[in-house]
């Protein structure tokens, strides 16, 4: 067993706070909109009711309420970054209100705890970008593509970090393992490892690479090891974090954020 671990070296360079650092910082954010909105501005919007019929429906009301609060915060942003009139504003909220439908439906109509339910924030915001695209100017539909692709590199850098992790504290990794191992998931990335970052709280229910992806990385009694650790597949923390919008514990959702 390497003597050197994952643990050892981020613990002796410092790296390892700042991982943490920014695992708490997604957790508690999940995404919400990173730029400082000011506070003299104020935007309302509307909001979208949506009455669902059949057992899942109450849970419905809940996630269209969840969902205009997210709706709500990417419009400040878009507001702030793409600068669209206020007609624009408006098809875009208009845009937003429509898939908000869309998703709580999806929701509603499959069973609590669900593997086919959707990325709503994702969707919500794809929704929005496709708008964006469509009704402003390149320059200023590129500014919240761009930062939707941050968001989701963001979130797949912690979500790398944090199976390496995973995987280093089952079988003790190298340095160098855990540069391969860190490669190896990015070139079999698969989006659903990144759709609920809070499960990362239990590692044996995290989703971790197939062991096929790995396997050439480890020695044989790693490659042992980590076959004969448990890990017991997805475990679903409720639609809320599902959505993206509960934080580490408590739920709640950061509206402003200092850069």
């Amino acid at each position: 067993m390497p003597t050197h671990t994952l643990h050892s070296v981020l613990l002796r360079s410092g790296s390892r706070g700042k991982i943490f650092r920014l695992l708490f910082g997604l957790l508690c954010i999940e995404l919400c909109c990173i730029q400082r909105v000011d506070a003299e501005q104020p935007v309302v919007f509307g909001a979208v009711v949506v009455q669902l019929e059949g057992a899942n429906g109450e849970v419905g009301n809940e996630i269209v309420s969840a969902l205009n609060v997210v709706l709500r915060k990417e419009l400040r942003f878009v507001q702030k970054v793409c600068q669209p009139s206020p007609e624009q504003l408006n098809d875009i909220r208009q845009a937003g209100m429509v898939e908000i439908q869309e998703i709580s439906k999806l929701f509603a109509r499959e069973p609590e705890f669900s593997v086919k339910w959707p990325d709503g924030r994702k969707q919500l915001c794809d929704a929005l970008a496709k708008k964006i695209d469509a009704i402003l100017p390149e320059q200023a539909a590129g500014r919240y593509r761009d930062e939707l692709a941050s968001r989701e590199k963001a979130k797949q850098d912690a979500v790398v970090a944090m199976m390496v992790s995973i995987i280093d504290g089952k079988v003790g990794l190298t340095p160098q393992q855990a540069e391969q191992v860190d490669a190896a998931i990015r070139n079999s990335w698969q989006t659903e490892w990144s759709q609920s970052v809070a499960i990362f709280q239990y590692p044996r229910y995290a989703p971790l690479p197939d062991v096929k992806t790995i396997a050439k990385i480890l020695t044989p009694h790693q490659l042992q090891v980590f076959k004969q650790t448990p890990n017991h597949g997805r475990l679903f923390l409720g639609w809320q974090a599902e959505l993206g919008v509960q934080g580490w514990a408590n739920g709640l959702e950061i509206d402003e954020v200092d850069d």
